[in-house]
């Protein structure tokens, strides 16, 4: 489009809503987050450290958890198909992020025993927005979602804080 000043420039604000929303929440840093998904029962997925949605949560300056850097990639992904049977890898994640296709999905998934043995799900440290406005919103890194995000996440992320064992 010929306009490479102007794109770094707005790749300079992104840099700084990030570094000062991470300002504004230095208790952030010492708490890990694993960030998944499903696609039904008995499924479970992994975004990967460099995902989107994952670099959204860590702009805030949440830590990914270790066990992620450990996961395989999925091919063709930014993610680790990981099933359900290894949800114990996330034992050590004190947030977990995660989103649901509707209320029906929600309640299915969170029913399954082996899900509810993850400890931060078994607690409510959960970040599980419904709106999908937000959900699609904050997967995409942009001058406009960015923001915006951020702010809706906040109270989210604090509420889920607030039931860690600290």
């Amino acid at each position: 489009m010929g306009k490479h000043d102007e794109a770094l420039d707005l790749i300079t604000e992104i840099d700084d809503t990030f570094t000062k929303a991470a300002a504004e929440h230095p208790d952030y840093q010492d708490v890990s987050f694993s960030y998944i998904y499903n696609t039904g029962p008995a499924t479970l997925g992994v975004f990967l450290a460099n995902e989107q949605r994952v670099a959204m949560v860590r702009g805030l300056g949440l830590t990914v958890d270790p066990v992620v850097d450990t996961l395989e990639e999925t091919e063709g992904t930014d993610s680790s198909v990981i099933g359900l049977e290894n949800a114990n890898l996330l034992a050590d994640s004190d947030l977990i992020f995660t989103f649901y296709s509707d209320p029906a999905n929600r309640t299915e998934i969170e029913a399954q025993p082996v899900y509810q043995q993850i400890p931060a799900i078994s607690r409510g440290s959960i970040v599980a927005p419904e709106e999908q406005p937000f959900v699609t919103g904050s997967s995409i890194i942009n001058p406009l979602t960015v923001p915006w995000a951020l702010d809706r996440y906040v109270p989210m992320i604090d509420e889920a804080i607030s039931k860690l064992d600290r």
